[in-house]
């Protein structure tokens, strides 16, 4: 039993491997770390503009605009720091929230991140636009 528990772990830590190297090996990957990219085609007017440290995500539909500090913690792993919030009274969030996001798949259109905030999980497609 031990050796079939073994072989299991062994082989899918070599799948999480592969998995990261493709995605890392796409050619799109190199969009993803500066650039402007939107959220959502239905809201063209809701985007993110990232540099190598700082990412504003500007959300017109609800007239928000956030100040992040971005800290890669791997190739497909990052950390949002919220620094500056326009308007906190229209939402939830709070200066030195943090979100949690790992890049689960690349397209040549869009990158998915599965993001984690105050344990709620979701899938997120983000939009190359620059």
């Amino acid at each position: 039993m031990k050796t079939a528990t073994s072989l299991i772990t062994s082989m899918l830590a070599k799948l999480g491997i592969e998995t990261k190297n493709k995605l890392v090996q796409h050619p799109a990957y190199t969009k993803i770390k500066a650039g402007k990219f939107l959220y959502d085609s239905q809201y063209p007017k809701n985007y993110i503009v990232r540099s190598k440290d700082i990412q504003w995500d500007f959300l017109d539909h609800i007239g928000i605009e956030l100040t992040s500090k971005i800290e890669w913690l791997s190739d497909l792993e990052y950390k949002l720091t919220l620094m500056k919030i326009n308007d906190d009274e229209q939402i939830h969030l709070k200066v030195g929230d943090t979100l949690h996001a790992t890049i689960i798949d690349i397209t040549h259109d869009f990158y998915v991140i599965e993001s984690n905030y105050k344990e709620t999980i979701k899938q997120t497609e983000v939009w190359f636009v620059e």
